[in-house]
């Protein structure tokens, strides 16, 4: 349904602009694909793992842990993925797709959101609930579908990549409320929601050439400190700085060098 909803979207902005805005939406998309495949592809990895994990409190408290790191993860891809956009489109799509930034930016701000359906779908695909991931699916699809048809006349491919945003919104958030009722797992989600609003908003302000240069470096400084802000994030990066010391092994003179006497050979 997703797959056939894309073309779509491009018929509806195709019959209501025409055919160079299609080619930046499909410019725009295929970068914001680069974060989609990372989520297809750890959800693809991973559920097989929940699914054998079962329900203990243990191991919903280990599946809900993952989902949060996975979200933060991403939230950081596509911070890192939007600041890149503005010097490697015109690169690798050519100097005239410069203009598909804008766009670029929303659709990232929309493969974010598909990572958060992904895991909010978690609950309902372990309680084995799958025709709620179908209603938070069609009605993601239908209300992006209404809004491109709404948006894509004013505001070309922008239009169609904020129709998209919408529909993405509102699947994760029909998933969410879908899995409440389904699976609870635990966990400070707060921060992790307050981690992709700003991600996002982030994504959408840098891409943007018009705003002035002190808002989109805002919007980027506020999605920072809500990354630094989030326990998981922190941990996250702490797990890391641990195992890159461990790699590296005791520096000399820090005095973590094996004390133990030498005792020559026999």
């Amino acid at each position: 349904m997703t797959l056939a909803s894309d073309f779509v979207h491009r018929a509806i902005l195709l019959e209501a602009a025409d055919a160079t805005e299609v080619a930046h939406l499909t410019v725009a998309l295929r970068f914001a694909s680069v974060l989609a495949l990372a989520v297809a592809a750890f959800q693809l990895a991973w559920q097989p793992r929940i699914f054998a994990m079962g329900t203990s409190p243990l191991a919903l408290q280990r599946i809900a842990l993952d989902m949060r790191r996975f979200v933060v993860l991403s939230a950081v891809a596509s911070l890192v993925l939007t600041a890149s956009l503005p010097a490697v489109i015109p690169i690798a799509a050519g100097a005239p797709y410069a203009v598909a930034v804008p766009t670029a930016g929303w659709c990232i701000a929309a493969a974010l959101l598909g990572g958060v359906f992904a895991m909010a779908i978690t609950g309902t695909t372990i309680a084995k609930r799958p025709g709620d991931v179908t209603k938070a699916t069609v009605l993601g699809i239908v209300v992006a579908v209404g809004a491109n048809l709404m948006l894509a006349a004013p505001f070309g491919s922008v239009g169609t990549a904020v129709a998209l945003v919408i529909g993405q919104a509102v699947a994760a958030a029909a998933a969410i409320i879908l899995a409440r009722g389904a699976l609870m797992l635990p966990g400070p989600w707060l921060m992790s929601g307050i981690v992709v609003v700003t991600a996002s908003v982030a994504a959408v302000a840098w891409t943007q050439p018009d705003l002035p240069l002190a808002i989109r470096l805002g919007a980027g400084a506020v999605a920072a400190a809500a990354l630094f802000a989030d326990p998981t994030f922190r941990d996250a990066v702490g797990r890391v700085a641990v195992r890159l010391r461990i790699r590296r092994g005791p520096t000399p003179g820090s005095g973590r060098e094996d004390s133990r006497p030498d005792i020559g050979h026999g």
